[in-house]
């Protein structure tokens, strides 16, 4: 790593040398080598991130709700952005690398409001489209952004990948795309092949099949305007009861739990 420092040094005054020219400090990115290490290149503005990112974590703790949401809309996004430049530039002087690969991977899942996201992720399905690893990547993409690039890039993905989970979890990923982006059609189509052929696929704690399951319920069965499915249990009194007892008259139903 190369550092900026300055000297001092103390000399008698008979025989000091003539007063040389100051110097300006030598900012972050020009001291730079060609030959620095990548990884600690990343690792580096990864570190100033988080010091950035905790500071503006505790202004917003001690800040009143207005600035609270110049916080979450303005200079978050704006710091996001501005170290995720950074890496991408990393990334993209060095293409294929576990460095592109952990620097993409945090853009994607740790830049939160970063205008370039899309870019990123674009470059991880072009460059890492045959790792095993991009499925981890198709379930942060799962949650958003919704975009028809990246709709694109995740069918591309599930014909390319020559892994059955990555291809299951890109499957469920485009579905999910398709539902942010309102395309019922698209949505029902692709979680429907989770369901045929990726339902053994592993996520999280368990299967592709059974969330799938519960997507297509969701879409099918509980939209605005639909009957309510009907629902059996007991009341506060022990007393069992049916949602459909209650037909023709309103009723509020809450759910909750903790975890």
């Amino acid at each position: 790593m190369v550092l900026c420092s300055s000297l001092l040094f103390t000399v008698s005054l008979a025989t000091a040398p003539p007063p040389m020219e100051p110097t300006a400090p030598c900012p972050a990115p020009a001291c730079v080598q060609a030959d620095d290490d990548p990884a600690d290149l990343l690792e580096d503005i990864l570190d100033e991130y988080q010091e950035a990112s905790t500071e503006l974590g505790q202004r917003f703790r001690s800040a009143d709700e207005a600035a609270r949401k110049q916080i979450l809309e303005v200079e978050l996004p704006k710091l996001s952005e501005s170290y995720a430049q950074r890496v991408l530039k990393l990334t993209s002087d060095h293409p294929g690398t576990d460095v592109a690969w952990d620097g993409l991977s945090w853009i994607v899942s740790r830049a939160r409001g970063a205008a370039c996201q899309g870019d990123a992720l674009l470059q991880m399905f072009k460059d890492f489209g045959k790792d095993e690893r991009i499925g981890d990547i198709c379930l942060t993409v799962a949650r958003g952004p919704f975009t028809k690039d990246t709709v694109k890039a995740l069918t591309q993905l599930v014909k390319d990948s020559p892994h059955k989970d990555v291809r299951g979890r890109a499957t469920f990923a485009l579905a999910m795309q398709y539902k942010g982006l309102e395309d019922q059609k698209g949505f029902i189509k692709q979680m429907s092949l989770v369901q045929k052929k990726y339902a053994d696929v592993p996520y999280t704690r368990g299967t592709l099949g059974p969330v799938a399951e519960g997507a297509m319920f969701e879409v099918e069965r509980l939209q605005i305007g639909m009957v309510a499915p009907d629902i059996a249990g007991a009341d506060l009194q022990g007393v069992d009861f049916k949602l459909s007892d209650y037909r023709g008259k309103v009723v509020v139903i809450d759910f909750w739990g903790n975890w």
